[in-house]
């Protein structure tokens, strides 16, 4: 049945379940609005924000679980120091060592933030909730913030004042939004997580920046 004929048949007051979907959904004609019924009794309005995990839980299908778990090992601690020593020996040693620094900082921050408040994951606070188990094994220790959002924001943002990579800047501001999506949808982070990492993220790479304009013009 492809989303279409189900949402037909939701019109005509059916509840529908396709075979990827987790839960039932159905149509409430009268509020237009989608409700999913959980697997645990709950009915979840598919617009509430706040249901964000649970609204992607139920649309999740093979493949997008294999192109969002590509996407989400991008902003993996291997992927970045892989890509700071290529950036090394290939482009510029003193962009290399930049974004390794400034990679480095945004780690320390978001492990200090992790300590601090203690948020457990997604399924830990709520059992019945379901993750994309290839990202479980990374996902470890506490949830706020997101520390692939965070790394990837730091790593990926510090190659954007590199002027030989002037043309891909774009894709160093998309990639780590697309990363932080990425977390949202294997269900290991919430979008509290993964909006401050990307605020955080932000803040370290400029005033990483500015820190190392005014080193290159102090003398000596």
């Amino acid at each position: 049945m492809t989303f279409k004929e189900a949402l037909e048949k939701m019109k005509l007051g059916y509840t529908v379940k396709r075979p990827h979907w987790a839960g039932y959904w159905q149509l409430d004609t009268k509020n237009e609005v989608l409700n999913m019924h959980t697997k645990d009794g709950k009915v979840i309005e598919i617009r509430e924000t706040d249901r964000l995990l649970y609204t992607l839980e139920n649309i999740r299908t093979p493949l997008l679980d294999t192109v969002m778990g590509l996407v989400t090992n991008l902003g993996g601690e291997a992927v970045f120091i892989a890509a700071a020593i290529i950036v090394f020996w290939c482009l510029s040693k003193s962009c290399g060592y930049y974004m390794m620094t400034v990679g480095f900082a945004g780690t320390i921050i978001n492990q200090f933030l992790k300590l601090w408040f203690r948020i457990p994951r997604p399924w830990v606070k709520d059992p019945n909730f379901t993750i994309v188990e290839s990202a479980r094994a990374e996902a470890t220790g506490y949830s706020f913030p997101s520390g692939h959002t965070a790394n990837s924001m730091c790593g990926y943002g510090s190659l954007t004042r590199e002027k030989t990579l002037k043309r891909f800047r774009w894709l160093f501001w998309v990639l780590p939004v697309l990363i932080g999506f990425s977390r949202l949808y294997v269900g290991v982070h919430t979008i509290q997580d993964v909006v401050v990492s990307l605020v955080l993220g932000v803040a370290t790479v400029l005033l990483m920046d500015r820190l190392s304009e005014r080193l290159e013009r102090t003398p000596g």
